[in-house]
């Protein structure tokens, strides 16, 4: 039997590995061969892993853990980021060219295509040199910060159920492979793989635009025989498909090992939905929306460890870091195995075909409203950081600044947010509230090119403050109509359709940020404020519509009787 101290001492092991491996990324050098890096990424990743894996179960203050998370990614991500932001660039690279370079790593390396070929060879150089120094620097103050004497009062609350523990646990895991794999793919395939950036790029494109396909016919599998098994599947072929990229020369290889990737993503995000649907129980929105908070901290984990392997630069670092995505997956996979149920596929009406969900017209509705509302996402991290480095005459530090804000409202608040917010009628209402938002904050984003230097900066941080409240609003409202709106028994293939248009707005919002709001200037930022209050607006009709053409779940049947009369006791959900 554990002792009764073991979650307070594993809570404090957790962080005292994580703090050794980042004493460790402070020594790492271009030198430093794979067999010292292995085992510091592996350090890097058990410290989140027992942290959370305890935390998980006993649930820690609810307050000051997503207060702590909101404040160190706001000021260890301002740290890096303003000091890899800082670095020179030569006076004979054109403006255009160093603004992409100070964007980010990736920026510099596709900018250098564009160069001579002596400053095409130096400018990533100088920016990862950049880059490393900030990613020192964040690790010397978290360091700091760890090696403090750790004491954490364990709440009372009640824990979560098994499997939602479970699922946290497996979405933290393969969120931060994600922030691992994400953060450098591009260096990756560019500086290591020797692909040009525009060849990357359409390859990348057409495994996204294929990638869409499987999301309705993985949501079907997932209805027939479970969505536990579709989903292990599905995350056995991400981590089959991560392990490949070691191994791609060549373009057409690795637009063929993309594009499996992307169908598999997409395959387990229906398969997921369905499950949490199931895990989540009466409450699946509420759920959804506190497992948002763990999957974006992993992402960010997952990016910090990154910068180890971009600090390092060879071959060996990136194959650790690669194979490290793919035994995330696979991590993954283990703990739903063993602590997911496999739920059994619930009974289906006569009427029910693969298809359903595409005659559904109140849900195509619904799908086509939040995936044109999802163009607020790209709002913040791609229009407004355009704007302000090519309209106002901010500091580049404000791009930072905007970010933090954004991820510590969202943190704060989408548990609290999400927990008000489950039925579609309060979805309805949830879009309507983040409509309004946006309709505020997208002219007040404009402004910031007609205030004095000094103010730019305060307006910018207000404006994305009212829009990430109106973003946490927004998410939440899908989350409750996604779930509510679709039947039981078809769970998987509606999150697949749900996935799929949320995917495909993403998809084009640069396309249609780009060209539309900043060739019309400060009236193509009302008029995107205008739509979404349109869109934020039909939320609560289109909610009531669905409303009234759900028909009721069908009832279980009683069990048959025994031989000797007695009543026979039903059976469990899951096998």
């Amino acid at each position: 039997m554990r002792p009764a101290t073991a979650p307070r001492t594993e809570v404090r092991r957790g962080p005292a590995a994580g703090g050794i491996a980042l004493a460790a990324c402070m020594v790492v050098t271009e030198s430093t061969g794979a067999l010292c890096l292995a085992p510091t990424l592996f350090l890097a990743g058990l410290g989140p892993g027992l942290t959370f894996t305890v935390t998980a179960e006993v649930v820690l203050s609810e307050t000051a853990y997503e207060l702590g998370a909101a404040l160190g990614i706001a000021v260890l991500g301002s740290l890096l980021t303003g000091i890899h932001r800082g670095f020179p660039v030569p006076a004979d690279v054109p403006a255009q060219v160093a603004a992409a370079t100070h964007d980010s790593l990736g920026g510099a390396v596709r900018a250098a295509t564009a160069l001579p070929r002596d400053q095409a060879a130096a400018l990533p150089a100088t920016a990862r040199d950049a880059f490393t120094d900030g990613f020192r620097t964040a690790a010397v103050s978290l360091c700091s910060m760890i090696g403090k004497r750790l004491s954490m009062r364990i709440s009372g609350s009640p824990p979560s159920s098994g499997p939602q523990r479970a699922l946290i646990v497996a979405s933290f895991v393969s969120r931060v492979g994600n922030g691992l794999f994400n953060t450098a793919s591009v260096l990756y395939f560019t500086l290591v793989v020797h692909l040009p950036a525009a060849q990357v790029g359409i390859g990348l494109t057409v495994a996204g635009l294929v990638g869409l396909a499987a999301g309705i016919p993985a949501g079907n599998l997932a209805d027939r025989y479970g969505p536990r098994t579709v989903w292990l599947a599905s995350v056995t072929v991400q981590a089959a498909a991560m392990t490949a990229f070691v191994f791609i020369h060549d373009w057409v290889t690795f637009t063929l090992v993309a594009t499996l990737d992307r169908l598999a993503a997409t395959a387990s995000g229906a398969a997921g939905g369905a499950l949490i649907a199931r895990a989540g129980g009466p409450r699946p929105a509420a759920f959804r929306a506190r497992l948002r908070t763990f999957v974006n901290l992993g992402v960010v984990l997952g990016t910090l460890g990154a910068a180890v392997a971009v600090s390092v630069g060879t071959r060996e670092a990136y194959t650790v870091l690669i194979l490290a995505n793919a035994a995330s997956f696979a991590g993954a996979a283990l703990v739903a195995l063993r602590g997911v149920p496999a739920y059994r596929p619930l009974p289906r009406p006569p009427e029910h075909h693969r298809r359903a969900v595409l005659s559904d017209r109140p849900y195509l509705s619904f799908v086509a409203l939040y995936g044109a509302m999802g163009l607020q996402y790209q709002t913040v991290s791609l229009l407004l950081p355009v704007w302000l480095s090519a309209h106002t005459d901010a500091p580049r530090w404000t791009v930072a600044a905007v970010y933090a804000v954004n991820s510590g409202v969202c943190v704060l608040l989408q548990s609290r947010i999400g927990s008000r917010v489950e039925t579609p009628r309060q979805g309805g209402r949830a879009l309507r509230v983040a409509g309004l938002l946006f309709l505020v904050s997208c002219p007040l984003m404009a402004l910031t090119a007609d205030v004095p230097v000094w103010m730019a900066p305060l307006l910018a941080v207000l404006a994305v403050a009212l829009h990430s409240l109106g973003e946490v609003w927004e998410s939440s409202g899908g989350f409750a109509l996604g779930f509510g709106l679709a039947p039981d028994h078809a769970q998987g293939q509606y999150q697949g359709l749900f996935g799929l248009g949320f995917n495909a707005g993403q998809a084009l919002a640069p396309l249609v940020l780009t060209t539309a709001v900043l060739g019309l200037g400060h009236a193509g930022w009302l008029l995107l404020g205008v739509f979404f209050a349109a869109l934020g607006a039909a939320g609560p009709p289109v909610a009531a519509w669905a409303e009234r053409t759900r028909r009721p779940p069908l009832p279980t049947p009683p069990p048959p009787p025994r031989p000797d009369g007695s009543a026979q006791l039903p059976l469990p959900d899951s096998a």
